[in-house]
């Protein structure tokens, strides 16, 4: 009874050895499948679950066997070849490429450091859509220069034209407790006067008002209790500026847009009133 007990471990043991065997040398197959037909030791320890030992001791018995070939390479490593699948990975590879690619002349569209009797290599793909297991040849495509950016934006003058007279807004910058807004106004008809009433009505994006004054820069001026009044020639500009008071300076660096800016002004002595309302403006 003692012997056909120890008989039979001895028959699992050797079962269990042939089905762990198989089940290693099966692993080997479909990494070599995956991987073209051929294969490294190191390969083999890295991406299956066998050891350095018993990835030797497999493709040793299947050099002997005849099922693989040993090759030596130039710097003196192993590399074991699986004939077979090679040579069907090769064939499936051949016939991909005569139903899937064909090879088109285009020496006009090569880049410049490309022969001119090179090729390119054009895809087609079928309706699946489907693609070789293996890389394909490099493609050469011609390189498209970037786009050049768009020329700048001509910076647009606010400009208002009322009862004659154009006025032109040139700028408005920060400077201290004050915004400085640098303004050209000139008559687009004949010679004639223009009054501006010194207060200016100035309104920031909250709707706050805040105090401001017309201060001529350029040309004969006349000051009076109500008014400047400008004397202009035809179609020849004269400058003022129009200063507020922020009443103080972070007050003035706060504010990025003036919502309006409002001037009072009068066309020569008998003439009427009018405004000239500039709106939205960008600080500097």
């Amino acid at each position: 009874m003692k012997k056909s007990s120890t008989f039979g471990k001895i028959v699992r043991d050797i079962l269990g050895k042939d089905e762990k065997r198989s089940h290693l040398e099966k692993e080997i197959v479909k990494l070599a499948q995956r991987k073209g037909g051929r294969l490294s030791i190191l390969e083999i320890v890295a991406e299956t679950s066998m050891s350095t030992k018993e990835a030797d001791e497999i493709m040793e018995e299947m050099t002997v066997k005849g099922y693989v070939i040993m090759d030596v390479t130039e710097s003196g490593g192993i590399l074991y070849t699986f004939p077979g699948i090679v040579e069907k990975a090769q064939q499936e590879k051949q016939e991909w490429f005569k139903r899937e690619v064909t090879r088109e002349t285009v020496p006009s569209q090569l880049p410049k450091s490309q022969p001119p009797d090179g090729q390119r290599s054009i895809i087609r793909h079928d309706a699946s859509g489907s693609r070789p297991p293996f890389p394909l040849p490099e493609q050469r495509t011609q390189r498209s220069e970037p786009a050049p950016p768009p020329p700048p934006k001509p910076k647009v003058t606010p400009k208002i034209e009322a009862q004659g007279f154009i006025f032109e807004l040139q700028e408005c910058k920060r400077s201290g407790n004050n915004i400085l807004c640098i303004f050209q106004v000139k008559s687009n008809k004949q010679n004639k006067k223009l009054a501006i009433r010194p207060g200016v009505k100035v309104l920031d994006q909250s709707g706050k008002q805040y105090s401001a004054r017309v201060q001529v820069l350029s040309g004969e001026v006349e000051n009076t209790i109500e008014y400047i009044w400008m004397s202009l020639r035809a179609w020849i500009s004269l400058k003022f500026q129009v200063t507020i008071n922020m009443g103080s300076w972070q007050t003035a660096w706060q504010i990025k847009t003036l919502s309006l800016l409002e001037l009072s002004c009068k066309d020569d002595i008998l003439g009427p009133e009018f405004t000239a309302p500039f709106r939205d403006i960008s600080l500097s």
